[in-house]
């Protein structure tokens, strides 16, 4: 399963992992594919860490809404939906994983910039990538 998110994410999959490690909250999103596509995301990405860190499986919510927001409370959620207002919540989440784009957005602090292999390697240079304040 956890081949589903490299197919899905490519090189971005190490900017996920990181996100688990860190306890972050993660959030799968997506608009044009069936929820359970979304809860098969959701479940792979703690396959990503082995040996397994202990609690993940208790903060993954596969498949949350809008009527039911207790995941919130979670520290270092990793959770699914579909509805867009949960990408427009940027202080809900602090890593935004597209299914539908491929693409891994910061969030959380301020942070809204997508982030590519080119910004990644300025900021492991030292310098902040494009678009960002540091």
């Amino acid at each position: 399963r956890a081949t589903l998110l490299v197919r899905t994410f490519g090189a971005q999959v190490p900017l996920i992992l990181h996100a688990l490690f860190a306890c972050e909250r993660v959030l799968f999103i997506s608009q044009a594919q069936r929820a359970s596509s979304v809860c098969d995301h959701v479940l792979a990405a703690p396959l990503l860490v082995s040996p397994p860190l202990q609690g993940t499986l208790r903060r993954c919510f596969p498949y949350a809404s809008l009527t039911s927001l207790s995941f919130l409370e979670c520290p270092g959620f990793i959770a699914g939906v579909t509805n867009p207002m949960f990408a427009a919540r940027k202080d809900w989440w602090d890593v935004l994983c597209d299914v539908d784009s491929g693409q891994v957005l910061r969030g959380g602090a301020g942070h809204a910039a997508a982030t590519s292999g080119a910004s990644r390697g300025a900021s492991q240079a030292g310098h902040p990538a494009p678009g960002t304040s540091g």
